[in-house]
């Protein structure tokens, strides 16, 4: 509310309403125009978290970051491999949850489940005719640390 004012969900950048950026894990507000010298009072409520989604949603954005950089680093490595599809649908996380806000936790609480498939996604690429240190490199960046044994 801004001003006794019910503010809208937009998608709609610089738009008076509220949005959801997926990717940061943020609630952006953004209210009509004001003079400096106007009295503006703002209130929001959200909804309640359990513990569990709070844990969830914290971390995430850092981790959708690290999902970029390794998915660069197996895309670099195109005709011999590419991301993995689960590696991509973890990537798009945050678009998913800036498009349905409403599903923010939901699409978190995937996220976690669908992680360690994912990883194991990457690490079979091993067996593929790519560049094996592409993918260690890749993994590093999703914080699995591995020893590549000699010959592999």
């Amino acid at each position: 509310m801004v001003n006794g004012q019910e503010l809208t969900f937009t998608r709609e950048e610089g738009k008076p309403g509220w949005r959801y950026d997926g990717n940061q894990t943020t609630v952006i507000i953004t209210t009509p125009r004001f003079k400096v010298s106007d009295r503006v009072e703002m209130s929001a409520e959200l909804p309640q978290a359990t513990e569990a989604q709070q844990r969830a949603l914290d971390g995430l954005p850092g981790k959708i970051g690290r999902l970029r950089t390794a998915m660069d680093i197996m895309n670099d490595t195109w005709r011999q491999g590419w991301s993995p599809d689960s590696l991509i649908h973890e990537f798009e996380v945050g678009d998913r949850m800036t498009y349905f806000p409403e599903r923010a936790v939901a699409e978190a609480d995937d996220f976690q489940a669908q992680w360690p498939k994912m990883v194991s996604d990457v690490l079979a690429m091993q067996k593929e005719p790519i560049d094996k240190t592409a993918i260690m490199r890749a993994l590093s960046h999703l914080g699995v640390e591995m020893q590549m044994k000699a010959g592999q």
